[in-house]
């Protein structure tokens, strides 16, 4: 039995040990890195419940700077309770951005907007003075206009049916004629002010990027009649359903230039 016992801690002992996690409540030591997303006051709260009716001690990840590379949220949360915070120093790489984006990547916790609001500091750190041609802040004028995510990674990839999500999360967007992508989401935009919850919609901005394509699609004679009769810009849930009223008020009264 003892030897048994003593067999199992033997096992646990040869073990290879790959760092020393500390505890501290010294919370000003530590920094908030710069390219991490901003904090979220309401994920904290929920941290600070879920800590309060029963606590886990968890580790988060600093750099050899104490900056937080993983667990930014939980160490707000701890630091609010009045708790020890238990961390690692992970001396492994010097490159904090991309220990940020390898960290949320893998735990798949970070969404499109914030990997953007992380290359657009990144610009503006890197270009002082013409960071607003730079393309992450084109992407940014095109999210501000009311494009869903999709669409737009659509129109800086000529409307390819591939993923491209990942070279935009590793800082790899390329936008070839700024002037055109910002054209195309002006258009978006225009709809939008016709009506804002259609105009948003995505299967809506999907069908619309579809008739884009096409060259017998005009699309200003598309908004013009939306601005006219705005009410027969009718809703639904399916890129299809959506085509088929496209193409219905565009054909409406056209007896030139109707489209199939």
């Amino acid at each position: 039995m003892l030897k048994s016992i003593f067999k199992k801690e033997s096992t646990v002992v040869d073990d290879e040990p790959v760092g020393v996690v500390y505890k501290t409540k010294q919370y000003s030591k530590f920094k908030i890195a710069h390219y991490n997303r901003d904090i979220c006051p309401k994920h904290v709260s929920t941290l600070v419940k879920s800590m309060t009716e029963e606590y886990i001690p968890t580790i988060i990840t600093v750099n050899s700077n104490m900056e937080i590379t993983n667990g930014q949220h939980r160490f707000k949360a701890l630091e609010q309770l009045d708790k020890e915070v238990r961390y690692f120093i992970d001396e492994s790489s010097d490159n904090i951005e991309r220990q940020i984006i390898l960290s949320n990547t893998n735990a798949k916790n970070w969404n499109n907007d914030e990997y953007l609001d992380l290359y657009i500091k990144k610009e503006k750190k890197k270009y002082p003075f013409n960071y607003g041609i730079k393309p992450y802040h084109i992407f940014l004028q095109g999210r501000e206009k009311g494009v869903n995510f999709t669409t737009l990674i659509k129109l800086v990839y000529n409307y390819e049916n591939k993923n491209f999500v990942s070279d935009f999360r590793n800082g790899r967007l390329i936008i070839n004629s700024n002037e055109e992508f910002i054209k195309k989401c002006n258009y978006f935009e225009r709809i939008v002010h016709i009506h804002n919850d259609i105009g948003k919609h995505r299967c809506f901005q999907g069908a619309l990027l579809n008739f884009l394509k096409r060259d017998d699609f005009d699309i200003e004679y598309f908004i013009n009649k939306i601005e006219k009769n705005p009410y027969h810009l009718e809703n639904n849930s399916t890129i299809t359903g959506f085509e088929m009223i496209i193409k219905k008020i565009y054909n409406y009264r056209n007896f030139k230039n109707k489209i199939i």
